[in-house]
């Protein structure tokens, strides 16, 4: 059993590869699709903050 507690973030990713591992990631951005320009700044769901700021972000996975 795991618990995942991601308040500080808009999205949990949980993804695999061919290494055979299970990655669970909580996101504040999501990855370019096949149809966008790449641009950081266009990228849907970032989160920006302003320049010489400081923002924390708290997440925790438990396996029970």
């Amino acid at each position: 059993e795991v618990d995942v507690y991601y308040q500080d973030f808009d999205h949990l990713v949980i993804w695999t590869c061919s290494k055979g591992f299970i990655a669970i990631e909580p996101w504040n951005g999501l990855p370019d699709a096949y149809n966008t320009n790449h641009k950081l700044e266009d990228k849907k769901s970032i989160d920006k903050i302003e320049p010489k700021t400081t923002k924390t972000y708290y997440h925790s996975i438990i396996f029970n």
